[in-house]
């Protein structure tokens, strides 16, 4: 299990969840991550340095974020090939017959 940031203290919700607390420039608080579980887990370890402004530039930032939605929407797409058995640009409508009433 990773260790919590040094300068973030953790703090537990009500509902069970982790939020773990910073301090701003100017000494206000705000929330640097909500960990999904009561604990600080990998995933959290890494989304914090996937915004981390101390290591990470404004185009890195960026370019981290375009690579994340790019493979988000080929994830949705692949699903979709899976379920259907074929791409989306594969798909025609099929014409129905008229029904006889």
């Amino acid at each position: 299990m990773p260790e919590i940031p040094i300068d973030l203290t953790p703090r537990k919700r009500d509902d069970g969840k982790l939020d773990l607390i910073g301090k701003d420039d100017a000494g206000g608080e705000y929330v640097a991550r909500t960990c999904e579980t009561g604990s600080f887990t990998a995933q959290d370890a890494e989304g914090l340095a996937f915004a981390d402004r101390d290591r990470v530039t404004p185009s890195m930032l960026v370019q981290n974020v375009v690579a994340e939605q790019e493979k988000e929407k080929a994830d949705r797409v692949l699903g979709q090939r899976v379920r259907t058995g074929f791409s989306l640009k594969e798909r025609r409508r099929v014409p129905q017959e008229p029904l006889d009433i």
